[in-house]
């Protein structure tokens, strides 16, 4: 409850470029069975998707509420793990572990947004901890237990894919400690089957996407991982660093992780290096982040004195938060009221590139201008900074007025189509 509260501080901001795109393409489009069948490139989150569009179609239309499901998920994840944790080594570690969990920047601003890596997070936590707990006592599920792992871990697939790498590292756990039986080998078709699912007439158009959008390596991707896993800010990276590996350094004497790490390590590898498809971002391995808050609350229960770290390490990922927990991500919510506003003057508006996805959450899409020469009938033009995928200077010179919009990413809007040829550029 207690993050619940803290998470909704803010929940009116307006939607961030992915969460636009996900209500204007899944969310707000069609009936609640479409989100289904439609492709945008590769944002629809199924089953997000689904609960989603069921709030909207009772009304829950604000930005508050299309956060209420993302947030709740984000909540429910901090708050199993937080129980769990306290149940295993007591409450000082269960704390310690849910204010790690809650304080991760990649972790609080996913369960802010409106997209499912919070549902993907919660599914893929809740799972491990049935496979860990059963562990721990006699190697076998209860059927209510099945039934939860088996719902948990196919709707996180079935929202996004990368969590097929979580299913993967529990069967190599199984099948190292030879428990993989008959009754394993139904819970995983399970997870298979709920988890493929939501995707089975997506296949076409998805491989059409893949085909598509060749891929380009991210050098700096593991880099990228392990800062956004570890808390981001670099004093908390550290610390949470070493409390995790002090606390895997006596996990792998009692219970042997080394399976699922390798198959998790192995399979980034290859996806990084081989496929190292277009879209690749630390957020899809969102679900590592309760385990470094299982593996600081373990460390914690072990030795108390390693408390401060942790808290220390809390505060600096709160800190470095603060100053942009209730601002806009981006404007574009404003964007779209000037947009639509232009489109009632009589006068068409543009986007510059990919930006002009970012309106759609809340106005239909204004028409997309890759190069200058796409300019003509443009009356209005804007710009995400970071986003847009072309060169703004050129842009530039064909209008007399450019305003920036405030957000932690800046949207430029000019206006004003010069009435003097550009020279120089």
């Amino acid at each position: 409850m207690v993050t619940a509260a803290i998470y909704f501080v803010g929940a009116g901001r307006a939607l961030d470029y992915d969460g636009s795109v996900t209500v204007g393409s899944f969310v707000r489009r069609g009936n609640l069975f479409d989100v289904f069948r439609t492709v945008y490139n590769f944002n629809n989150h199924p089953y997000f998707s689904f609960l989603e569009h069921a709030v909207w179609d009772v009304g829950g239309h604000s930005e508050a509420w299309l956060r209420v499901v993302p947030i709740v998920c984000a909540s429910a994840t901090v708050g199993i793990l937080t129980a769990w944790a306290a149940r295993l080594w007591g409450a000082t570690a269960g704390v310690i572990g849910g204010i790690v969990l809650a304080a991760n920047p990649m972790f609080a601003d996913l369960g802010r947004s409106v997209r499912g890596y919070s549902l993907m997070a919660l599914g893929c936590t809740a799972a491990t901890l049935v496979l860990t707990d059963a562990d721990r006592r006699t190697g076998a599920l209860t059927k209510r237990q099945g039934v939860v792992y088996a719902l948990a871990l196919g709707v996180a697939i079935g929202t996004q894919f990368y969590a097929i790498l979580v299913l993967a590292a529990h069967v190599a756990t199984l099948v190292t400690r030879h428990r993989f039986d008959a009754a394993w080998r139904r819970r995983v078709e399970a997870v298979v089957v709920i988890g493929a699912l939501p995707y089975a007439a997506m296949v076409r158009p998805l491989f059409e996407v893949t085909r598509d959008r060749p891929g380009r390596f991210e050098a700096g991707f593991p880099v990228d991982v392990a800062r956004a896993v570890f808390g981001q800010q670099y004093f908390a990276v550290a610390l949470l660093a070493a409390l995790t590996i002090y606390a895997l350094s006596f996990a792998a004497v009692r219970r042997p992780l080394l399976p699922a790490i390798a198959v998790i390590g192995i399979a980034l590898l290859l996806i990084w290096i081989v496929l190292h498809p277009l879209d690749l971002y630390p957020r899809f391995l969102v679900w590592l982040v309760p385990a470094v808050a299982l593996a600081a609350a373990s460390a914690v229960a072990r030795h108390r004195v390693l408390s401060p770290a942790a808290i220390v390490a809390v505060v600096a990922m709160a800190l470095s938060q603060a100053p942009s927990w209730t601002t806009d991500p981006i404007a574009s919510r404003q964007t779209a009221r000037i947009v639509d506003a232009a489109r009632l003057a009589g006068r068409t508006p543009c986007g510059a590139g990919y930006s002009s996805e970012l309106i759609i959450g809340y106005t239909r899409r204004a028409r997309s201008v890759f190069t200058v020469s796409e300019l003509h009938g443009c009356d209005l033009l804007f710009a995400d900074v970071d986003l847009s995928g072309v060169r703004l200077s050129g842009f530039r010179c064909h209008f007399e007025r450019a305003d920036t919009l405030p957000g932690r990413t800046k949207i430029v809007v000019f206006s004003t189509p010069s009435s003097v040829a550009p020279t120089a550029c």
